[in-house]
């Protein structure tokens, strides 16, 4: 190439990482691990840490948004309103569910929050559709605005495969955050690689404009075009963890039968929590005697690191010939938050703030 015979090995790279990238489905596993070699041979003749414009390898798309199990919903507040909890039902199928209200099968239309200081995950895709392994130095989420840090991880790719990985970090101040792909260094070299390019990688190969789609020919399934939401980044906000104390988290109640239930709530996040409520929904809610309310409201405010316990006090309901599977007993859930699978358990609610 000339940019080899001209001495410039930044160009070399650039050159022997495009021709890797757009016309790998033509080159034998030779002329490959020869790309690969010409790009090793290159890097070393440049200084530590320099970025190209030409990513190379892994082929990068975005994958999903998990769901932080650890969080509960976060609903927008009136404090005016005396009852600041009511009408803050979950906006989504779970109990939690980062996504606001809006169009529900468009997520380009949803607003993603994180808070500022709690982790937050992101799962990517990367395959390798060539014949050689593919050591990807580190990997991280790539973020222009300022107020994110990403967390590098070290993937390796075994020849013509693909691999879900988990990319985390944490929002460290309260504004937008956008996420237009990755920042990988491999082969040498630094390189950003940007979702959208992938994303009409595959629009073409769907319609033939291109030589391969490098995810299916690696024997990834195919996968629904997902979207960068609008993320914003909220002040910190309590996090309250419960827990029952004793036991395995679960109780066989006799129909009829009438016992204390000990639920543990710790405030795992940086701010106190100033004010909670508690409330009941769903079905059979006189299964629940009494919930020590004063209990909680006593502790207030629940500093960071401190936890109270709450008695509760459940009788077994009466079993209806809907439940023909469970005549012998019932089990109530020790969770704070989620429904039985038979739909008839009472949930207990708690809603809380900052300041």
């Amino acid at each position: 190439m000339s940019s080899v015979r001209a001495g410039d090995p930044l160009a070399a790279w650039s050159a022997a990482a495009r021709l890797l990238r757009c016309y790998y489905p033509l080159i034998t596993p030779a002329g490959q691990n020869g790309l690969a070699t010409a790009l090793k041979n290159s890097s070393e003749r440049l200084p530590s840490g320099t970025r190209c414009a030409d990513p190379a390898l892994p082929f990068i798309r975005l994958h999903s948004f998990p769901l932080q199990p650890s969080q509960m919903d976060i609903v927008k507040r009136n404090p005016a309103r005396e009852d600041w909890w009511a009408g803050s039902a979950p906006s989504g199928p779970f109990i939690y569910t980062p996504f606001s209200k809006g169009e529900p099968n468009d997520t380009s239309k949803q607003e993603l929050i994180w808070i500022v200081g709690e982790p937050v995950q992101v799962l990517v895709e990367l395959a390798n559709p060539c014949g050689f392994d593919l050591m990807v130095e580190s990997i991280y989420l790539s973020v222009h605005s300022g107020n994110f840090d990403a967390f590098p991880i070290r993937v390796n790719l075994p020849p013509n495969s693909s691999k879900v990985i988990t990319l985390s970090g944490i929002p460290t101040s309260v504004g937008h955050v956008t996420i237009p792909g990755c920042t990988v260094h491999c082969f040498g070299v630094i390189t950003e690689h940007l979702f959208k390019d992938v994303d009409n990688l595959l629009h073409g190969a769907a319609q033939g404009l291109v030589l391969s789609d490098p995810f299916r020919c690696c024997g990834s399934a195919k996968l629904r075009n997902v979207s960068v939401p609008q993320i914003s980044v909220v002040p910190p906000l309590p996090l309250l963890v419960s827990r029952i104390v004793g036991g395995v988290g679960a109780v066989i109640l006799y129909e009829g039968e009438i016992r204390d239930v000990w639920i543990s709530l710790a405030n795992a996040g940086t701010v106190p929590v100033e004010q909670a409520h508690i409330s009941l929904s769903g079905k059979n809610q006189d299964a629940v005697i009494s919930v020590a309310y004063e209990t909680l409201k006593s502790v207030l405010p629940l500093k960071p690191g401190a936890e109270v316990t709450l008695p509760v006090t459940l009788k077994a309901w009466q079993l209806g010939l809907v439940d023909p599977d469970n005549a012998a007993g019932k089990s109530a859930s020790g969770s704070t938050g989620r429904q039985s699978k038979d739909g008839i358990s009472p949930i207990l609610l708690i809603h809380y703030t900052g300041i």
